[in-house]
């Protein structure tokens, strides 16, 4: 049996997607655990601006270098195991979307990143599946919850989120955080989701804190 070529880093392909919008998929480097290729996507609403965002993240292939482990950063490894942590489990639920949970405009200010979106930005690069950044809104600025107790962080959570997208119908997600404590937060969310008329939401989040 001939062996199946494989694709050289920065070859891509481009398509439309069945809601009209449209991704390119490309080879950003092996993965040094398992040797297969890693593959990176973007979207766009059109063709022409797909093909653009390609050629950009193409180009800055060098700067996050994928091919070798040496040239590999913390960050980097962290998205690889994560994507073969957590990647059996999202590709058997077959999301329309993964969603990250979001900071309020004033926390992400300060903080300058959102960790929940950095993490399901590296998951939907590769395992092929869109991100939403914008679909929900945190429009309370609750109080840190990690001092308080399930019921607190369950009142303090209360409309504390609002669906922004209307214009993307949704049926199946998951809600991707990077931390898991009680679970307030992505039940949160979770109900909004279901109000809005999403049928099934799952979540996923990178590791457990206290109060399992």
């Amino acid at each position: 049996m001939a062996e199946k070529k494989r694709r050289a880093r920065g070859e891509g392909s481009i398509r439309q997607r069945k809601d009209g919008t449209w991704e390119a998929r490309f080879v950003a480097g092996v993965d040094p655990g398992t040797g297969k290729d890693i593959r990176k996507s973007v979207y766009a609403k059109t063709q022409k601006e797909v093909r653009k965002k390609m050629t950009e993240a193409i180009a800055a292939l060098d700067k996050d270098d994928y091919r070798e482990p040496s040239k590999m950063t913390v960050g980097q490894w962290l998205d690889v195991w994560a994507a073969e942590y957590l990647g059996g489990f999202i590709r058997s639920i077959e999301p329309d979307a993964l969603l990250p949970v979001p900071l309020h405009r004033k926390r992400m200010s300060a903080r300058g990143y959102n960790q929940a979106l950095l993490l399901a930005r590296a998951l939907g690069e590769r395992l092929n599946i869109p991100v939403y950044g914008d679909y929900i809104v945190r429009v309370k600025n609750t109080e840190p919850l990690k001092y308080e107790n399930p019921q607190e962080r369950q009142n303090n959570l209360k409309k504390a989120f609002i669906i922004r997208r209307n214009d993307v119908k949704l049926k199946k997600v998951i809600i991707v955080d990077d931390i898991y404590t009680t679970g307030s937060t992505m039940d949160e969310i979770a109900g909004v989701l279901r109000a809005a008329g999403v049928q099934e939401v799952y979540c996923v989040a990178l590791a457990c804190g206290a109060g399992i």
